[in-house]
């Protein structure tokens, strides 16, 4: 729902609907849910398997850098 701000006339306020406050709680639920999950699964890893993801995720990132700065170069 969008309102007219009573403090300026560039301003307007923006509200969720009933459904869109439901639907924006499912959302928040299911969110919670897949991130607790996620939160699980990490209680089985240890330091030597987060070092080998960081070091993992380095290389994806070196490797992404460098093609970004080769297509601008040609």
């Amino acid at each position: 729902v969008k309102n007219k701000s009573t403090h300026s006339s560039r301003e307007v306020s923006i509200e969720l609907t009933d459904k869109g406050e439901k639907v924006f709680q499912y959302h928040q639920a299911l969110d919670s849910n897949v991130y607790n999950t996620y939160l699980e699964k990490l209680e089985t890893y240890d330091t030597k398997d987060f070092e080998n993801i960081e070091h993992f995720l380095n290389m994806i990132s070196e490797n992404l850098n460098y093609l970004i700065n080769d297509t601008r170069t040609h």
